[in-house]
């Protein structure tokens, strides 16, 4: 153990740490706010994001936008089993984590400390991991992500998972590409069934971002869960900034922006 901590320059290791929470770390303005992806990873692999909204003057809430419930409820965990529902309690109780019909939150006065933002990042990111290890109740229907990953399978396109699309400012992953000979389809799917809206902008924007910065070469989709209701307002915004905005269940339509890069 000691020729190891000989070894090791704290400094060289401080300022690798450093240099890796600023590569992982993106922030990008929303239209209530500022949405921070952290390198902290959820149960699914995904970084955590956290959403800063003004709530009123001096006063400023994070929150998830629902995307931790969605991610339980998606695995087959149901929110009314007493095991589940000890275990959120002591976690929002030890995190100072509240939570609304939106989703998980915590109010922060100004000026804002970023350990609370970090500490809000490792609720989301422990809790989340509860989908795997809490007994699952319910079997969880199919995803709209195996929903559009077997519809590139099938047309024979090659399928590859989490790239990481380079741009200006920020490397970008998306879940999965149809990676054809000349042009690319990108999908970013979502299986919320509830507020889908924050989600499906976040996205738009990113994926233009993506498309700005590679042109022609990529195709970009939106695909979210079937039983979601988003805002007509969101759906127009999406549709104005990606190549396909779409429900899981157009089958055609996923179809149809496959055969633009076979």
């Amino acid at each position: 153990m000691t020729s190891l901590i000989s070894a090791i320059n704290q400094e060289d290791c401080r300022r690798g740490l450093g240099a890796f929470w600023n590569d992982a770390c993106s922030m990008q303005n929303t239209s209530h706010g500022m949405a921070i992806a952290m390198p902290l990873l959820l149960a699914d692999g995904w970084q955590s994001v956290v959403f800063l909204e003004e709530e009123m003057p001096g006063i400023v809430t994070l929150r998830d936008r629902g995307k931790i419930s969605s991610t339980l409820s998606i695995h087959g965990l149901n929110r009314d089993n007493n095991s589940l529902r000890a275990t959120l309690a002591t976690a929002m109780r030890d995190f100072g984590v509240l939570e609304d019909e939106k989703g998980f939150y915590k109010r922060l006065s100004l000026p804002v400390d970023a350990k609370d933002i970090h500490l809000f990042g490792c609720f989301l990111s422990s809790v989340s991991h509860l989908a795997w290890l809490e007994q699952k109740e319910v079997v969880p229907q199919t995803t709209s992500w195996t929903r559009v990953a077997r519809a590139i399978q099938s047309s024979r396109i090659k399928l590859e998972e989490n790239i990481r699309y380079t741009t200006p400012h920020q490397t970008i992953a998306v879940e999965l590409s149809a990676v054809g000979e000349h042009q690319s389809a990108l999908f970013q799917t979502f299986d919320q069934r509830n507020r889908v809206n924050q989600h499906l902008e976040l996205w738009a924007h990113r994926m233009k971002t993506i498309s700005d910065a590679h042109g022609d070469k990529v195709l970009t989709a939106l695909v979210y869960n079937e039983e979601a209701r988003p805002d007509t307002s969101i759906l127009n915004l999406a549709g104005s900034l990606c190549s396909l905005v779409c429900p899981s269940d157009r089958d055609d339509e996923i179809q149809g922006l496959l055969r633009s890069v076979a």
